[in-house]
């Protein structure tokens, strides 16, 4: 039987055409982060009488310390594997090898061993957290609009968080996907008078070196505005015979309106 040198094959994600030995650029990811790559195991030369057939799985080898692998399953289509960086990774370039095997040379493919390069960079994740001073009312909510940009070539789960007053603590989760952009809104609730100080953050879970954090303000005062909205939860503050004429009318366009 006829062997055929194989000459390339088809990566899916990220797109492209690779030869054998070749090198796949997989851009660039966070510390701790892991990115996939999917390939197509049809090839349509090499092999047998030059008919090309189908490789049976995949495998990750040669990767920096640290770092962590998977394979593909077997015979599975798609193959995919992914590669995940060290949590302490450094900023740098690193190189890896992904082999594809025709098990048992069945179909005369032999093995086809490619590189795979990765940038890392803490640079991977934008945050954009807005207004910076937020003026509400006690027990109303003050929200925060975040966007979570996602600049790398691997998808993240990013937890979103407050540092400074204890009752802030919780946290919110968003899963981005690789080049996109997602946007949170972000509550926080002051019960008392008083000026509130904190730090709003976003920062991947697979790594704590990439982060980002802004202070923000919220002043927590009595208005009128708030309230009127706080009545609709049962707690009257100004009693109608109180209010004057003027107020009244704000009273009924923001309860008509609520």
């Amino acid at each position: 039987m006829l062997s055929i040198l194989l000459l390339a094959v088809l990566i899916l994600e990220p797109s492209a055409v690779v030869e054998k030995g070749g090198e796949v650029d997989l851009e660039a990811m966070g510390p701790g982060q892991t990115i996939s790559v999917k390939i197509e195991p049809r090839v349509e030369e090499g092999g047998i009488y030059g008919e090309g057939g189908i490789f049976d799985y995949a495998v990750v080898e040669e990767l920096p310390q640290g770092w962590k692998g998977k394979n593909s399953k077997l015979y599975e289509r798609p193959l995919f594997v992914s590669i995940s960086a060290a949590p302490d990774a450094e900023e740098g370039e690193y190189s890896a090898k992904i082999k594809l095997v025709d098990e048992f040379n069945g179909e005369k493919l032999g093995n086809f061993t490619f590189n795979v390069k990765i940038r890392i960079s803490k640079e991977v994740m934008e945050a954009q957290i807005s207004p910076s001073k937020i003026t509400t009312s006690p027990g109303q909510p003050a929200v925060f609009n975040i966007i979570v940009e996602n600049k790398g070539s691997a998808g993240d789960v990013f937890e979103i968080g407050a540092e400074g007053p204890k009752r802030w603590s919780f946290k919110k989760f968003v899963y981005v996907g690789p080049k996109q952009k997602k946007v949170v809104r972000y509550e926080v609730v002051g019960e008392e008078e008083e000026v509130y100080k904190a730090q709003i953050y976003v920062k991947s879970t697979a790594s704590e070196q990439v982060k980002r954090a802004k202070e923000v303000e919220i002043v927590v005062k009595p208005t009128l505005e708030g309230d009127i909205k706080a009545s609709a939860n049962g707690i009257m503050i100004y009693p109608f015979f109180n209010l004057p004429l003027q107020a009244l009318n704000s009273f009924l366009s923001i309860f008509l309106n609520a």
